[in-house]
């Protein structure tokens, strides 16, 4: 049992928020506790209460389990079309991607004094500074690789 309010139910069933209160009032269900101004519900109690709402005899409502499944069927769809079309990709490849960009990041910047110091042990302070500055900017434009591009097959703005 975990308490979860009614926004937080509007936004995993995608549905609005009088939908939720109703489905909930004519279930019976009521608040368990309260955070805030907001009333928390048992979410397993609350969820089932709202996927499957039962009709006025007490039975399940086809027509509602009928536009369930339709909406479930274009969502599943609509999100395999974006993948397909490489809109959509799995957190866990960009998390990969990620962390081996950071890691990158890192070890470059880490290496920087160590390429630097026989550089800078002999010059003054102006020059360290604008040595210091021209290796940051060489670093960070060997970071930004290629250009991004958009899903139209040009060049993204960075803007």
């Amino acid at each position: 049992m975990e308490p979860i309010s009614r926004e937080r139910l509007a936004s995993l069933t995608n549905s609005d928020r009088r939908t939720i209160r109703k489905r909930l009032s004519e279930a019976g269900i009521v608040p368990i506790a309260q955070e805030g101004r907001a009333d928390l519900y048992d979410s397993a109690i609350a969820l089932r209460a709202i996927l499957a709402p039962v009709g006025p005899s007490g039975d399940l409502d086809l027509q509602q389990e009928r536009a369930a499944l339709a909406r479930s069927q274009r969502e599943h769809y609509d999100l395999r079309n974006e993948e397909t079309k490489g809109r959509l990709v799995p957190i866990e490849k960009v998390a990969a991607v990620v962390e081996s960009e950071y890691t990158a990041i890192r070890s470059r910047a880490r290496a920087l004094p160590t390429a630097l110091a026989p550089e800078l042990a002999h010059q003054d302070e102006r020059h360290v500074q604008v040595i210091i500055e021209r290796a940051v900017d060489e670093l960070l434009t060997e970071l930004r690789g290629p250009a991004p591009r958009s899903t139209a097959g040009g060049p993204v703005s960075d803007a």
